[in-house]
């Protein structure tokens, strides 16, 4: 599930329950990535991952 090793961070999490959002940075190209992953740099491991689509509209 994970690419190249190209990333974005979008910054630590805000907590571990309900729902989340984290915007892009500006430039951000979404088409070039297809996954997001929750990493944790001290233990290098990731947490969770899932697969991005594209909706129209």
């Amino acid at each position: 599930m994970f690419d190249d090793g190209a990333y974005v961070s979008l910054g630590e999490l805000e907590g571990n329950r309900g729902d989340q959002n984290y915007p892009l940075p500006a430039g951000t190209d979404r088409g070039r990535y297809r996954s997001l992953s929750i990493w944790c740099d001290r233990f290098d491991v990731s947490f969770g991952a899932a697969g991005l689509t594209t909706t129209s509209g």
